[in-house]
């Protein structure tokens, strides 16, 4: 294989016989290609990230989330496009589902239900999207609102490992929103909510924080899901959203009774961050 990063992003597309081995070892080629020489605490610094998480990801002991996927490459100077859509070739086809029948949410979104029109315009950010579709369900009395037809079927048993991963996107998934509550809340400081979303179905929850300080604009919220027995292990997520009132993470897929989901939060206010306090847990 070449070490051209050229090269190495075109290879990023991915084929029907892709799988994690060969991801992983296309994205350690990717690492060894850089001009730099990175060591594995360098790139973790560059990328943002614990050093556990990337030394993980470049194990190949899981597919990455969308998030850290996408932090590695952009440090790497790689085409993160490119290796999302490869990616998400391999998540789906970890599920059994062909990739040309799973509705996108992508910025070239199609409208759904074969819908002749060339691309709709993709206005909502995905963080938005689980807004909506949260208050649909809650409106509908734990349905999804209609007009939209998914294409992702409800799994024979939502307690099996596999049917959502740690890292994914709870609004991509209709199974996880159909049954998502808010299952832990507490107001911090007055102006601030922490919460922990919980779906049933498919056995994950995400952290939330709230501010009503009317301080959102130029400001971050800040959120941290992460496992109480490891907090800073691979499954963490993260997430820091600017110029919003609300945030939240992606999942944490829980496949153990013993697994306790745990949120931390933070808001900034000009040059000062305000810590909401010890984590929440559920």
């Amino acid at each position: 294989m070449s070490s051209d990063k050229t090269t190495i992003d075109a290879e990023a597309g991915g084929s029907g016989s892709d799988s994690l081995t060969s991801f992983v070892a296309d994205l350690r080629q990717l690492v060894d290609a850089h001009p730099g020489g990175l060591t594995l605490g360098a790139l973790a610094q560059l990328a943002d990230m614990p050093k556990s998480t990337l030394s993980a990801v470049l194990n190949g002991k899981k597919l990455p989330s969308e998030r850290t996927l996408t932090a590695i490459v952009a440090a790497l100077g790689g085409d993160s496009q490119a290796w999302l859509q490869r990616r998400k070739q391999l998540q789906l086809t970890s599920l059994g589902i062909p990739l040309e029948t799973v509705l996108s949410h992508d910025a070239d979104a199609q409208v759904a239900d074969g819908d002749d029109q060339a691309t709709k315009k993709a206005w909502l950010r995905p963080r938005w999207l689980l807004v909506l579709l949260l208050a649909a369900a809650l409106l509908v009395g734990g349905g999804i609102g209609a007009g939209i037809t998914w294409k992702l079927a409800a799994p024979k048993n939502p307690w099996d490992p596999g049917i959502v991963q740690t890292g994914e996107n709870p609004a991509f998934y209709p199974i996880c929103m159909a049954d998502a509550k808010v299952s832990a809340a507490e107001t911090r400081l007055d102006n601030y909510l922490l919460e922990i979303i919980w779906s049933t179905n498919c056995r994950a929850g995400w952290g939330r924080v709230t501010r009503y300080d009317d301080k959102s604009q130029g400001n971050r919220v800040i959120v941290t899901t992460f496992l109480q027995a490891d907090p800073d292990g691979p499954s963490t997520q993260y997430a820091d959203d600017p110029d919003t009132q609300s945030s939240y993470t992606y999942l944490i897929a829980s496949h153990s009774i013993d697994d306790r989901i745990c949120v931390k939060g933070s808001v900034t206010d000009g040059d000062k961050t305000i810590d909401l306090g010890a984590p929440l847990c559920l």
